[in-house]
Order: C-alpha cells, then sequence, then structure tokens
C-alpha cells in the first residue's frame, strides 16, 4: 500500500517516522507525530514502537535503524490474552518467552515469531505446521500445544512451560561413570523413544531430535519439542521444509542426501541413537572441524564404539547405540519402541534383542563405506596375479614365486618372494 506523493509504502513511512523522532524529547514527538502522521493507525503503530525502545534502553548503542528492526521482533508487553514477562531463548526466526496467560492464571512458553519472518508466507507456514504437528500428538513425553495465533503483525505458538532446562545441560551436570546416572540417563532416552514412536504412529516425523529440543521437567521426565521441520505424512507438502533442512551432527545419512521420499521415522531412530551415543560418552559419534565434515563423516566412517570410549560402559549398551546408528534405515530398530523395549529390558536386568552385527554385515558395511580402498585391494590383486605369471615366465618356471601379503595401517602391500628350489630359502621381495 503507498502513502500519498512520497511514494513510500506504510513500513518504510513507519520507519522514517520512528527515525526521526526517536532522538526527540517526548512532547516535540507526539507534536511531531501530529503534523506528519497521515493516519491515527500509523501514529498508534510508531508511538508503540518507541513505548516498547525507551523499555528496552540496552538497544540504545544500536544505530536507529537496527534499532528499528530490532523492536519489530520484540512483542509489546502483552500478545492477545498473555502478558510478556522475560525471554526465554532465542532462535533463528523466533523468540521464546515466559508469558502469564491472564484469562487461565498459568505460567506458559510462548513463541514468538519475529515479525520480519511473518511477512514471509514461507516462514509462517512452517511456524504453523510447528503448532499442527505437535498439537496432534497427546503424549507425557511431548510438549503440550495450546494455542497458535496472530496479534499485532507477530505470530505466536502457546504452549507448555517447562523450567528444567535442556537435555544438553541436564547432561552437562552429570558424570560418564557413575551406575546410577547412567540408569538415569538410559530412563530418559527410553522415555523419548516412547515419544517418539507415539508420534511416528500419528505419522509426523521429527527430524531435529536433539539434546537442544528436549526439555526436562521434573523427576527427569524429558519432552521431546520443537516440532519446526517436522513432516507429517501424506499433508500437503507443497511448502514442506527441504529434506535436508536439520542439524548435521544429528542427521541421518538419508537426511543429508535429501532424499525426501528416502526419510520416513527410522531417520529420527538415528538421530535419537546419536543422542543416546553422546549422553553415555560424552561425545558425538562423528566428528569434523564443520558440517560437511561431520556429513561426510555420517555417510562413510564408522564411529568408535561406545565401549572403546567408555571402557565401563556395559556390553548392552554398546550394541544398542551401535544399531540405532546404522547408516542404512533397513539394520536400524524398525521403531522408536524397539529401541525403547531394549533399553527398559536392559535397566531391568533382562535380555535384549538386538545382536551385535555379525561379520557378513560388517564385512558388507565396510565395503559399502569404503570404496575406493577397495578398489585398490582389488586392484592389487589383480596385479599381484599378473605378477605371479610374469614371474613365471621370465623365470622359466625355475624357481616358484609366492605371494607376500602384508598390512599396513589402512593400506595393503603386496609383494613377490622367490624360492630357492634346493634350498627352500625366500628371496628378496620384488
Amino acid at each position: 500500500m503507498r502513502d500519498g506523493p512520497t511514494g513510500m509504502n506504510h513500513e518504510q513511512l513507519v520507519q522514517r517516522l520512528f527515525e526521526e523522532v526517536i532522538d526527540l524529547a517526548p512532547d516535540d514527538r507526539r507534536r511531531y507525530l501530529l503534523e506528519h502522521c497521515p493516519s491515527d493507525v500509523l501514529r498508534q503503530r510508531v508511538i508503540k514502537l518507541i513505548e516498547t525502545h525507551d523499555r528496552l534502553d540496552s538497544r540504545f548503542d544500536q544505530p536507529v535503524s537496527e534499532r528499528y528492526r530490532g523492536l519489530l521482533d520484540a512483542p509489546a508487553g502483552t500478545i492477545g490474552d498473555f502478558e510478556i514477562i522475560r525471554e526465554l531463548g532465542r532462535g533463528g526466526m523466533s523468540t521464546v518467552y515466559l508469558a502469564h496467560d491472564t484469562v487461565l492464571e498459568r505460567s506458559i512458553a510462548l513463541k514468538i515469531l519475529g515479525a520480519s519472518h511473518s511477512l514471509s508466507d514461507t516462514a509462517k507456514h512452517r511456524f504453523l505446521n510447528e503448532a499442527r504437528a505437535a498439537a496432534g500428538l497427546n503424549h507425557r513425553n511431548i510438549i503440550k500445544i495450546f494455542r497458535y495465533g496472530e496479534a499485532d503483525r507477530h505470530a505466536f505458538i502457546a504452549m507448555e512451560y517447562v523450567s528444567g532446562g535442556t537435555l544438553g545441560t541436564w547432561l552437562e551436570r552429570r558424570r560418564r561413570t557413575s551406575a546410577e546416572e547412567r540408569r538415569e540417563t538410559v530412563s530418559v532416552i527410553a522415555c523419548l523413544a516412547e515419544a517418539l514412536d507415539h508420534a511416528h504412529r500419528a505419522g509426523v516425523i521429527h527430524r531435529d531430535v536433539k539434546p537442544t529440543n528436549i526439555l526436562m521437567g521434573q523427576g527427569n521426565d524429558p519432552l521431546l519439542a520443537d516440532f519446526g521441520i517436522a513432516r507429517i505424512v501424506d499433508a500437503d507438502a507443497s511448502h514442506e521444509t527441504l529434506a535436508g533442512a536439520g542439524t548435521a551432527a544429528y542427521m541421518s545419512p538419508e537426511q543429508i542426501d535429501a532424499v525426501r521420499e528416502a526419510i520416513d521415522h527410522r531417520s529420527d531412530i538415528f538421530s535419537l541413537g546419536v543422542v543416546l551415543y553422546e549422553s553415555l560418552c560424552g561425545r558425538l559419534p562423528f566428528a569434523g572441524r564443520n558440517a560437511e565434515e561431520i556429513k561426510h563423516a555420517i555417510r562413510t566412517a564408522s564411529p568408535p564404539p561406545p565401549r572403546s570410549v567408555i571402557g565401563s560402559l556395559p556390553r548392552d549398551l554398546d550394541v544398542i547405540c551401535r544399531k540405532a546408528i546404522e547408516k542404512r534405515p533397513s539394520d536400524r530398530y524398525a521403531t522408536a519402541a524397539h529401541i525403547a523395549a531394549d533399553l527398559r529390558a536392559w535397566l531391568a536386568g533382562e535380555p535384549i534383542m538386538a545382536r551385535p552385527p555379525g561379520i557378513v554385515r560388517r564385512a558388507s558395511v565396510a565395503l559399502h563405506s569404503r570404496r575406493t580402498a577397495v578398489g585398490v585391494i582389488m586392484a592389487g590383486a589383480v596385479g599381484a596375479g599378473l605378477g605371479l605369471s610374469s614371474y613365471h615366465h621370465v623365470t622359466g618356471g625355475d624357481r616358484r614365486p609366492v605371494l607376500d601379503a602384508s598390512r599396513l595401517d589402512r593400506s595393503l602391500r603386496l609383494s613377490l618372494r622367490a624360492i630357492d628350489p634346493s634350498s627352500g630359502v625366500l628371496g628378496p621381495a620384488a
């Protein structure tokens, strides 16, 4: 919408007026706005920005234009029926506040999409998708969604307030060798596996399972949160976030490859397996200096067995971890309920269902992830065969060549040694 001869749209006009009056005295501000604002609606918008600016005096060291942009994302004291108390956390597109529900008289977490992002249909659809995905689930370990709405140019989600921080901060306070703390950790992951299974059976794939998206309630009770890039099976995919979205260290190989059809509930199982590994070992299974190196490791590298990191880790937990993060979806647990069952079995001192991978499957995975090295070895073997034939031809068959194979680090050295026909002594390697 344009405004008269200035050729400015309303957004540009509000910004210009804000910048012109922000450094004036209060009486001069009112007088200036009465003279230069073309409508009462625009004047009230500028006044609301100024009032918010005056409350947030920490922003005074910013340039005026930056202050304006920041204030667009800062809600007023109230949004709808919710009174803002304080900020709890901030993400790329949204901010979470502790708020008071003035109707039901309770504390809630209010997730607010920044006003600048609210102008984007894609961002708003993703935000609404998050609310719909979580609102359709009813499980004690999944965050409860109370309401989605839009007010004062902000889209918001009102949800359950959890005061215990994230799983990441909870783990930072714990030792890795205490048997009791290990049992508590396994119990937490079992609860999350059951929550994921509930979501999967409802047709929701989370796609971003990680410690910062898991909140800790009372009694070490975890709650799965942030369904921002969740996929609702059979829903309209026209606005769906790219299949390859997620957090690199917790992404499955098929999620990294960004093939939408290949990503199902087993991608979440892989991510949960990474969380389990990290929770028990204090480190991620796949390392790298940046996101691309981590993704490459997830595609090609075998993680250190958990027992090689924590020697006191029970063998069954090692097996559960490794099965959950198998590279091929068909080799992982079939459902999140199966992980939960194995973790519960371990807690009860009962046998688990998972078994360590056999030699055939280990060889198959090694071949799949080390194609280049296997090619070199095969070429060496073929070359050795040709060498044997050539050697026999050159020596006229007087001496018997033998193949000597020695493994050095990750390479395979192949050499030929001649046997003296009379003494049987090996000659020098060729």
